[in-house]
């Protein structure tokens, strides 16, 4: 951080005529070389050593320095001094309208940051523009509705009945497995009925277990705060001159650095400390062990009229024009026994489209009829949604 460190001094500064290029001191309003009066195309220009440059001294010259900016007539466009109440070329009056700013600085123009930083940032500015855009155009490639033309390669179908038999069916267990309907119950002696695990005798078990055994003293080293370490840091001290708008300019002198710039010292330090010694000590414990015993009860046997799988029939194929369920699926009975049936279909529809093939299941035979093989179908894709011939499909891995 910078610091005044001496009152300010005031330097002339100079300007160049346009029209003859001569060279003239900030206090002239007029060229000395040609008589042209300074006008709005003129500027005071500094110094090139503003530091070696002499103060001015002259009570003239001061007045000058810090009367405050010039002003410019608006009807002849010539420079005039601050203290000066009517404008020395025309006579047109300060304050009537005639003035206007000395200079007016444009705003700084925007200036890209890419073009700013150099061709390596205009580089990045324009790859990260291209994976934007490609980003975007995977993104929506993945996303947009895609349709194809498939065809039947296959229709795999299977039709399948369960048979159930309700009969006469024996059974053996306990008492507490007895239906109600049971018929002909009739014992089968004593069978073991389940297992009970019982403590058959116990074994000692050594281990160990950590004790305390007192203290040691633990020398060791640490590192603690003993003072600091300091350097010096470098003042400089610059010139620092602003235009004052009128011929001259103020400068200041400027420093910084300077003092001292400081770290905490450590220092190592032998210490000790009491440490816990621990030891390990023998113990011993009972452990105990079981074993299976078995538990008997009176078994019976019994039969029961009850319902039971009894067998499974099958009708498949790869063509929906072969569709059929198996003939002769159940049989007459006799006696009170009889059979019931429960049927279950499955159909998975293949269709090619672009070298790949589409495996879907269908509902029921209607459905699965309209696939022969051969036929022409419209699929339509819209991220994981399928579409087939405008019904919704789950796709079979």
């Amino acid at each position: 951080m910078g610091d005044d460190d001496g009152a300010v001094r005031h330097i002339e500064m100079t300007w160049q005529c346009s029209t003859c290029q001569k060279q003239n001191l900030g206090r002239h309003k007029v060229c000395q070389g040609c008589g042209n009066p300074m006008d709005g195309s003129e500027k005071y220009e500094m110094p090139a050593n503003p530091e070696t440059a002499a103060s001015v001294t002259d009570a003239d010259l001061l007045a000058m320095a810090t009367a405050g900016p010039n002003w410019r007539c608006a009807y002849c466009g010539s420079d005039q001094r601050r203290s000066d109440n009517s404008c020395g070329q025309c006579g047109a009056a300060i304050g009537t309208g005639t003035e206007v700013p000395d200079e007016v600085v444009p705003p700084a123009p925007v200036v890209p940051w890419w073009t700013k930083h150099g061709k390596w940032a205009q580089r990045i500015a324009i790859g990260v523009a291209v994976l934007v855009v490609l980003i975007v155009f995977l993104v929506w490639n993945a996303i947009r509705p895609r349709n194809y033309d498939g065809k039947v390669t296959a229709v795999a179908w299977e039709h399948t009945i369960e048979i159930d038999r309700y009969m006469i069916r024996k059974h053996e267990g306990f008492k507490e497995n007895i239906p109600q309907t049971a018929m002909d119950v009739t014992s089968v002696g004593q069978r073991v009925h389940h297992h009970e695990q019982v403590l058959d005798h116990y074994d000692t078990e050594h281990y160990s277990v950590q004790v305390s055994d007192g203290y040691r003293t633990e020398t060791y080293t640490a590192q603690e705060s003993c003072g600091q370490n300091c350097t010096s840091r470098p003042r400089s001290c610059s010139q620092s001159c602003s235009s004052k708008k009128n011929g001259f300019a103020s400068c200041r002198q400027v420093c910084s650095g300077g003092g001292q710039s400081c770290t905490t010292k450590y220092c190592s330090r032998t210490k000790t400390r009491q440490v816990p010694k621990y030891r390990q000590e023998p113990r011993t414990r009972q452990v105990p062990r079981y074993r299976q015993e078995p538990r008997y009860a009176e078994g019976f046997s019994w039969r029961n009229w009850e319902w039971g799988h009894e067998r499974t029939v099958k009708e498949q194929g790869t063509d929906v024009a072969g569709l059929k369920w198996p003939a002769g699926a159940l049989t007459a009975m006799g006696g009170g026994e009889k059979e019931r049936e429960l049927r279950k279909a499955t159909y998975v529809v293949s269709l090619a489209y672009n070298d790949r093939v589409l495996k879907f299941s269908v509902p029921d035979a209607a459905t699965a009829a309209k696939f022969t093989n051969g036929s022409d179908h419209k699929i339509r894709k819209e991220r994981d949604d399928w579409e087939v011939d405008g019904v919704p499909i789950a796709p079979m891995e």
